[in-house]
């Protein structure tokens, strides 16, 4: 609401009100005007929950991506603000989805791990991650394409070669 001329933000906030319906769960307070949580569901706000309380399936099932995905607005502040936000939640999404993987077996921690990879690319720890399991499941020729794909992202995102770890694995 910073920024608004007089008046225009009781005309701002009356449109928000009409637009949302009766009940509308905004909540203002000074220049600030907020939703209330209290009457609205925020995927982002229970992923944040699930994370805090150890539940890692329903935090994975619950992180579909970045924050407002696809929104870009001028204003600087908001801007810097999402950014923020964004890395943020993909840190707790990527610490979740590691600890879900390496908690996980078989078909299920290849699934989860993968996905892990869909955020970040470059996890190192991760791709030998994948190379472990289907080396171990008996599936040497994904496991050396994991390889590879670990070599490219390290490259592409890093300009770096793998570790001796990888390399030796």
């Amino acid at each position: 609401a910073e920024g608004l001329r007089y008046g225009e933000k009781d005309r701002a906030l009356a449109e928000l009100r009409r637009t949302l319906g009766g009940g509308a769960p905004l909540q203002t307070e000074g220049d600030a005007v907020r939703l209330d949580p209290a009457l609205i569901d925020v995927d982002a706000l229970e992923f944040e929950q699930a994370v805090k309380s150890g539940d890692l399936k329903k935090a994975a099932a619950l992180y579909r991506g970045a924050l407002l995905d696809g929104l870009h607005l001028r204003e600087d502040g908001f801007g810097d603000w999402l950014r923020i936000e964004r890395t943020r939640l993909q840190n707790l999404a990527t610490g979740a989805l590691a600890r879900l993987a390496a908690e996980q077996d078989g078909d299920d921690s290849i699934a989860t791990a993968l996905r892990l990879l869909q955020i970040d690319s470059a996890r190192e720890d991760t791709h030998r991650m994948l190379m472990h399991l289907y080396a171990g499941s008996g599936r040497r020729a994904e496991a050396l394409r994991q390889y590879q794909a670990c070599r490219e992202a390290l490259q592409r995102e890093l300009s770096v070669a793998p570790d001796a770890a990888t390399e030796g694995l």
